[in-house]
């Protein structure tokens, strides 16, 4: 499995496109070629038919390389796909934390659907790994994970005796930055 087969240098893709051609491999420092019988699958999520135009990719390593291509759509074209994800990913997370199971919940789905998702897949399974990791296993934090929760409670000060008597003030009093920092740490 090549990922990110379009990151290569050209003359890697050099170097690739002879193994894939002859089936033929020469180890660093070796002196003789090793057959090799491989079949290779290759990801990307650039447009390689563009940087062949670009000349930084070659055109025929491409078609070594498509011999049967599999286009997949962003995971934002295809949010049908997100709830059954949503819910592998969690399980996932789950077992690899040793946390109970917990699944999505509807709010948890809406706000997954509605997000872009410009990491695709690889951000909704680091997304639903944080919010299991925020849920402490108990349930998944999705709006914290994705960062739209709103703030705290605790972000407000509570009032003291002497603020009872003061005259009134336009906005609320809010803990300083490291009270805060000092809360989430303890937390």
């Amino acid at each position: 499995f090549l990922d990110e087969v379009a990151e290569l240098p050209l003359s890697a893709q050099v170097r690739l496109l002879r193994v894939l051609q002859d089936g033929l491999v020469q180890r660093v420092g070796g002196e003789r070629s090793i057959a090799v019988n491989a079949r290779v699958v290759a990801a990307t999520h650039q447009d390689l038919r563009a940087m062949i135009r670009g000349g930084r990719f070659r055109e025929d390593l491409w078609y070594r390389l498509a011999v049967f291509p599999i286009e997949l759509p962003a995971l934002r074209e295809r949010v049908g796909d997100v709830p059954a994800l949503s819910a592998h990913f969690a399980q996932r997370a789950a077992a690899k934390l040793g946390l109970a199971s917990c699944v999505p919940g509807e709010d948890d789905m809406r706000l997954l659907c509605g997000y872009d998702w410009p990491g695709n897949i690889r951000e909704l399974s680091s997304v639903l790994e944080r919010a299991a990791i925020l849920g402490n296993g108990r349930r998944l934090e999705v709006a914290k994970a994705l960062g739209i929760a709103a703030a705290p409670a605790s972000a407000v000060r509570p009032m003291r005796d002497s603020q009872a008597t003061d005259p009134p003030r336009d906005r609320e009093e809010f803990t300083t930055f490291d009270e805060q920092a000092r809360s989430h740490i303890e937390a």
